[in-house]
């Protein structure tokens, strides 16, 4: 079975502070967000993003009621329609940022 191994690095903690773990590949970035909110103790929320920073791509749980996003030059997607194998094998790393982004 195919799986990805990664590294989440806490922004803003000194010494940093990482964790190490496994995902499966397959799954969606909605799913994805639920694994990293378990393995890093934050509440579960789906006001999160992801962002490919090299790849000019986001990614975000759609809601109707939302704005529509816009940022120079991104490609926005929706994270429970868009699968993690998409962009992890072509990009090297990803910020991941639950509540604190605004729309």
């Amino acid at each position: 079975m195919k799986g990805y191994q990664l590294k989440a690095v806490i922004k803003k903690t000194k010494p940093p502070m990482w964790k190490r773990f496994q995902i499966p590949a397959g799954i969606t970035f909605a799913q994805l967000s639920i694994v990293l909110e378990e393995i890093l103790e934050q509440d579960h929320t789906d006001r999160y993003e992801f962002e490919f920073f090299q790849g000019h791509v986001h990614l975000r749980e759609w809601r109707g009621k939302d704005k529509a996003t816009t940022k120079y030059d991104f490609d926005y997607k929706c994270s429970a329609d868009t699968f993690i194998d998409l962009l992890l094998d072509k990009e090297k790393w990803f910020t991941f940022r639950a509540e604190d982004y605004e729309l």
